[in-house]
């Protein structure tokens, strides 16, 4: 949207936008099967750029206007829009969710939840952060009934608007963002793992901010899918789907394991 803003605003004079544009996936989800839906698409305006404004259009509203464009330009003629758009800039708050299990000593680890979205779904992200909730709830069971030792570390959970909450919540604590020894940022947990749904992934770090918390995630991820035994007792049946994959972005992990945070921040989640 950036290239077209840039295209469209800058170069031709548009004083805004009107986009119909929906993510496409091959075999999952194609336009048309999108024909009412409203995608969130937003632009940031660089400095010194040229201001606009834009409306999102579903494929079907997208269609009819096409068809209305094509229809006049036979005639010589274009089509005529009014746009009202009421808005304002102002010093405003963003509010972080986190609750936090002590350790023995001044470090701790992050697991990672986000609340928002236009229209937060169950699987994006109601079931990341359920599930960092019920990870805490059992940490604390656990440790309590003396089941587990106590944590050396401090476990806490943050829920935060994806993105802006954790810029926000790493600017507030500043230099105290150094205790943080590492992170995992659950994002979309919840989904099927058979049609086009994947499987449960860890997203690896980047190469540029290395840890071993890869490893012991892909070491643990094998062995808790060990839950029915095979034929013999060294072999094993998984009853479910999970990978491995190399770092890409696409949600909190990715502040948190910018060399310039150096948090090492993994990515539990399914495409």
């Amino acid at each position: 949207i950036n290239k077209v803003y840039s295209w469209a605003v800058e170069k031709r004079g548009a004083v805004g936008l009107i986009t119909d544009y929906v993510l496409k996936d091959p075999h999952v989800r194609e336009r048309h099967d999108q024909s009412d839906t409203l995608r969130y698409t937003s632009f940031w305006w660089e400095p010194g750029q040229k201001k606009a404004f834009g409306f999102v259009l579903s494929p079907r509203e997208g269609d009819r206007f096409a068809e209305l464009c094509a229809d006049l330009a036979k005639k010589g003629k274009s089509p005529l829009v009014k746009a009202y758009v009421e808005s304002s800039i102002y010093d405003g708050e963003i509010e972080n969710v986190t609750a936090f299990l002590p350790g023995e000593i001044d470090e701790e680890i992050l697991l990672v939840g986000h609340l928002c979205h236009p229209r937060a779904s169950a699987n994006d992200n109601a079931s990341g952060t359920a599930c960092v909730m019920e990870a805490m709830r059992t940490l604390k069971q656990l440790t309590e009934s003396g089941k587990l030792p106590p944590l050396k570390r401090g476990i806490r959970m943050l829920l935060v608007p994806e993105f802006t909450g954790t810029y926000a919540y790493l600017d507030k604590i500043g230099e105290d963002a150094k205790t943080i020894r590492a992170a995992f940022n659950l994002d979309m947990v919840g989904g099927r793992q058979q049609g086009g749904y994947g499987p449960i992934t860890i997203t690896d770090l980047p190469m540029s901010t290395p840890s071993i918390v890869s490893d012991a995630a892909a070491t643990i991820l094998d062995e808790v899918k060990r839950q029915v035994v095979g034929m013999m007792p060294e072999s094993y049946c998984p009853m479910w789907n999970s990978h491995m994959t190399e770092y890409s972005g696409g949600s909190d992990h990715l502040v948190f394991s910018d060399p310039q945070t150096n948090i090492p921040c993994l990515m539990l989640g399914q495409w």
